[in-house]
């Protein structure tokens, strides 16, 4: 009958000591190169700036959904716009951004390198909505980061990125504004136009039939009364 052999800590002592080299050299390998890779490599800092998106004022029963955009059609109109190169160059030339690729790279891949080093993450939240009662989802701020080698230029350039969607917003909002405000206007005009059609088509309806409206009614009748005595006075 066979017996089994239970290890005790000796005998793991005596394996680790004849396999020694090789257990530490991968394990002194891989350190090496870890710290040589965090010695080597430049730190990277990030930065983040949380923007709050405040609440449409305007009910939606009064402007229709032609004129008012979504908070995520405006939010890409805007990083469109900050994305762009013109903004983007403005920046790196204020606070002197990559300036060990000046040499060897274009200006577009430095351009290219930015756009890598700026992330937007939409914060979401479930609500109800007030007008149909369903379950959704809003939109309620987006995260703005960047990431760079100098802590103070990175904090500097997210103040400088979110100022600049605030301000991108803003004229959003004021286009929409605008947009809503021709919208109301023309269509006020439209009404306007389109009562003072009716009112002439009443009182041209009231001419052609003076004496046929219900309010002659009473008069009509009253007529009718004195015609027939007066027709009786004579027979």
């Amino acid at each position: 009958m066979e017996q089994t052999k239970v290890m005790d800590i000796r005998d793991l002592w005596r394996i680790v000591r004849k396999r020694r080299w090789t257990i530490l050299i991968p394990a002194i390998s891989i350190f090496v190169v870890v710290s040589l890779i965090a010695y080597l490599y430049p730190a990277t800092y990030k930065s983040e700036s949380l923007i709050l998106i405040e609440e449409q004022k305007i009910p939606m029963e009064y402007v229709q959904s032609t004129v008012t955009s979504q908070v995520e059609e405006r939010l890409n109109v805007i990083n469109q716009r900050i994305m762009s190169r013109t903004k983007l160059e403005e920046i790196i030339q204020k606070f002197n951004l990559y300036p060990e690729y000046k040499d060897d790279w274009t200006r577009e891949e430095i351009i290219e390198k930015m756009r890598e080093d700026i992330a937007m993450e939409i914060v979401s939240a479930e609500g109800v909505n007030k007008t149909s009662g369903q379950q959704v989802t809003f939109t309620v701020a987006f995260k703005l980061s960047y990431e760079g080698k100098d802590p103070r230029t990175v904090q500097a350039v997210t103040s400088e990125l979110a100022s600049l969607y605030i301000g991108e917003n803003l004229k959003v909002r004021v286009d929409a504004s605008a947009m809503t405000t021709r919208f109301v206007s023309d269509e006020l005009k439209k009404m306007e136009t389109e009562i003072a059609r009716i009112g002439k088509d009443i009182s041209d309806f009231k001419q052609q039939h003076l004496d046929e409206l219900p309010e002659q009614l009473q008069v009509n009748m009253a007529n009718l009364d004195r015609y027939e005595r007066y027709l009786e006075t004579n027979h």
